[in-house]
């Protein structure tokens, strides 16, 4: 009996130890690693201010509305504020969504079929500040006209600002927020 209360009170210490050690790198060590990382890695750093004429306009890590103005690109809809738990297969998302898709392709001037998932769906947080380059370039006639640019310079500002994945590892996408202040700065 004694050789099993031994065993027990040994294989307790085991466990305790691990939990200590586990908490420890992903509790403590793993978030100061990664937040570290994220301060000095460009492009990426926790809340950076986008600015017009030293103005600030947005943070760069977090995305706006910005429907009222149609001569600017267009983020990823949002669910004012609120986040969805409407499953793929609900009657009311398909029919946002489909409401969404004609909403834009009347927008763009194009057919339903041309237009991009990021355009009618909602990021998981609701607040993705990026778009993909395929809605992105979809918007460029609308922006150029409505700001009185050529077609081929807002290609360019697209191109610009358009992060490809880091050693192939994520998506490439169109930060709104940066680009729509390069529009800015050029009225």
């Amino acid at each position: 009996m004694r050789h099993l209360s031994a065993l027990f009170v040994r294989y307790i210490a085991v466990g305790v130890a691990a939990l200590a050690v586990t908490t420890l790198l992903t509790g403590v060590a793993y978030p100061l690693a990664v937040t570290a990382v994220a301060q000095v890695v460009p492009d990426h750093r926790v809340g950076r201010v986008v600015t017009v004429e030293g103005r600030p306009v947005g943070a760069a890590g977090i995305g706006q509305d910005f429907s009222a103005d149609p001569s600017l690109f267009q983020g990823r809809p949002t669910n004012e504020g609120a986040a969805s738990n409407l499953a793929p297969t609900s009657a009311k998302l398909k029919r946002e969504m489909s409401e969404r898709r004609l909403e834009v392709a009347a927008r763009e001037n194009v057919a339903p079929g041309r237009v991009p998932a990021d355009a009618i769906t909602v990021s998981g947080s609701g607040m993705d500040p990026d778009i993909s380059p395929a809605y992105a370039r979809l918007q460029i006639p609308r922006v150029a006209r409505a700001n009185g640019l050529d077609e081929r310079e807002v290609a360019r500002m697209v191109e610009q600002y358009t992060t490809y994945p880091l050693v192939g590892i994520g998506t490439t996408r169109v930060n709104v927020v940066e680009l729509n202040a390069a529009l800015a700065r050029k009225r």
